[in-house]
C-alpha cells in the first residue's frame, strides 16, 4: 500500500459476493495488484462493485457458477461477454438513469483485466485458490471483449482495468 493512502484504513466487504470461487479470485487478485504495485487500494473499492455486484449479479441471474463461464469458451464466451455488455446496459443507477457509457467501460475493463490476470496465473489459482475449475481458463478469457464489442466511451483501453497492465 503507498504511504499516504487516501482511504488506506478502510475495509472492503466481500461476504455479498454471492459465488465462493468469484469471492476468493477477487481477493488474491486484489493481493497480488496491491503487492506488486499494479493496483492501488484507493482503486479497489470501485474493482469490488464491478466486480462483486455487477458481474456477480449478472453471473447469478445466467445460473453461472464456473469461473469458465461456458461448456466451450472458443465457441460460447463470446455469447455470455455480450450478454454481460447488455446486462449492463439495462442496469440502472441509485437515481433511475441507466448506466453512462463510460461507467460500462470501466465495468468492461475491470471484468476484463480481472479475467486477464486469471487466465495468465490459472495454474497458479488453481494451487493458490484450491479452486481446480480455474485451470479451464483459455487464452479467449484474456480477451472477452472485441473491439466492436466494447462500450464506445470508454475511458480505459482493453483489459486495463486500472490503466495499466494486470499484475504479472
Amino acid at each position: 500500500m503507498r504511504e499516504h493512502e487516501p482511504i488506506g484504513g478502510s475495509r472492503l466487504r466481500f461476504a455479498s459476493v454471492e459465488q465462493v470461487w468469484l469471492r476468493q479470485a477477487m481477493k488474491w487478485y486484489f493481493a497480488v495488484g496491491l503487492e506488486t504495485a499494479t493496483l492501488v487500494w484507493t482503486s479497489l473499492p470501485g474493482m469490488r462493485t464491478y466486480l462483486g455486484t455487477h458481474f456477480a449479479g449478472f453471473l447469478a441471474g445466467a445460473g453461472i457458477d464456473d469461473p469458465v463461464l461456458c461448456g466451450d469458451p472458443d465457441t460460447e464466451l463470446r455469447a455470455v461477454a455480450l450478454g454481460f455488455l447488455a446486462h449492463l446496459r439495462q442496469r440502472r443507477t441509485r437515481t433511475g438513469h441507466p448506466l453512462s457509457a463510460t461507467s460500462v467501460g470501466l465495468i468492461q475493463s475491470t471484468v476484463s483485466g480481472f479475467y486477464a490476470f486469471m487466465a495468465d496465473h490459472r495454474s497458479e489459482a488453481v494451487a493458490v485458490l484450491g479452486e481446480g475449475r480455474w485451470a479451464g481458463l483459455t487464452d479467449a478469457h484474456a480477451r472477452l471483449w472485441r473491439a466492436d464489442g466494447r462500450s464506445k466511451n470508454s475511458a480505459w483501453g482493453a483489459g486495463a482495468s486500472t490503466g495499466r497492465r494486470a499484475a504479472t
